[in-house]
């Protein structure tokens, strides 16, 4: 581009189009499948922080509902609501920038998909961890009595006055090894199947549903593999040993993320490490399909506009 000043020439860095379309499309997609799917989301997290015999998916939603209320299978979806858009964003445009950065220099495409996924997990955690923490102890304080939280910002407060801004990041490292895993294989499963059932790349409607039963594939397989890892971290952010603000003292109490997972397996055995994988399956299953098909439809769209 020539300088009007100087008379000579710069370079200027123009967005690569697909990667806007990805942002956009992403913000939109991330806060649509949480308002449709939160309710799972807490059915999940109750079974999970629970000992005992599980409950499904479908029957905690409907007690949950029938006892407490709409209000309580939305509980922390008010944090959720203002970082998923961005988590969302942050997430996709990484896996698409690595991707493809990766894909020239990696000889296979399973492992290019594999790593891209791991790095955007790794990248986006830094918003997901502090949504997470803040939503998993207003889903699971009923259960637990752990805190008495009166809302997302409430809770935000307390949680930073108890154990200051790091406590908004406790279970980081657990978090990155449960979803790290999962958005690696996702993606993985997610572009194979797409590739292998030969899905358009356009805004057609048998574009839209290839991608939602690509990603509802995907996101079951990926979600179900990965529930062990999933059961350790959020009981690694929810324990508590009644200290402080933290009123309740749950019956868990893991020093580290390889502990709980052992101590998971030694005294729960395969069901315990499974527990919730139904009520995990079924959120990510149409929550990954409604988030890819509509972030591939907005895209689409900006794209041709």
């Amino acid at each position: 581009v020539l300088n009007p000043f100087t008379g000579g020439e710069f370079s200027v860095c123009v967005m690569d189009s697909d990667l806007v379309g990805t942002m956009f499309g992403s913000a939109a997609a991330g806060l649509l499948a949480r308002i449709c799917f939160h309710p799972v989301d807490t059915a999940k997290a109750k079974i999970q922080c629970q000992g005992g015999v599980a409950r499904s998916a479908p029957g905690m939603v409907f007690d949950v509902w029938k006892a407490y209320g709409v209000a309580e299978l939305y509980r922390g979806f008010g944090i959720t609501a203002c970082g998923a858009i961005p988590a969302t964003c942050l997430y996709f445009t990484t896996y698409t920038a690595c991707r493809d950065v990766l894909g020239p220099v990696v000889p296979s495409a399973f492992l290019t998909d594999f790593s891209a996924g791991f790095i955007a997990e790794a990248v986006s955690c830094v918003l997901w961890v502090p949504i997470d923490v803040t939503k998993e102890q207003l889903q699971t304080q009923m259960e637990l009595k752990t805190t008495q939280h009166t809302g997302s910002w409430n809770a935000v407060q307390n949680i930073v006055r108890e154990r200051g801004v790091p406590g908004l990041y406790r279970g980081y490292g657990a978090t990155l090894a449960s979803f790290g895993p999962f958005s690696a294989l996702y993606f993985m499963f997610y572009e194979q199947i797409r590739y292998m059932a030969a899905v358009p790349q356009d805004s057609s409607g048998g574009a839209w549903l290839g991608t939602c039963l690509s990603a509802a594939a995907a996101g079951g397989a990926a979600a179900f593999l990965t529930n062990p890892l999933d059961l350790v971290k959020l009981r690694l952010q929810v324990q508590s040993r009644g200290e402080g603000l933290m009123e309740g003292r749950t019956a868990y109490q893991y020093p580290t993320f390889m502990a709980g997972l052992r101590h998971i397996w030694a005294t729960e055995g395969i069901r315990g490490a499974y527990r919730g994988a139904a009520a995990r399956v079924w959120f990510q299953a149409p929550s990954t399909a409604l988030t890819m098909a509509t972030m591939e439809s907005f895209k689409q769209w900006y794209l041709g506009h």
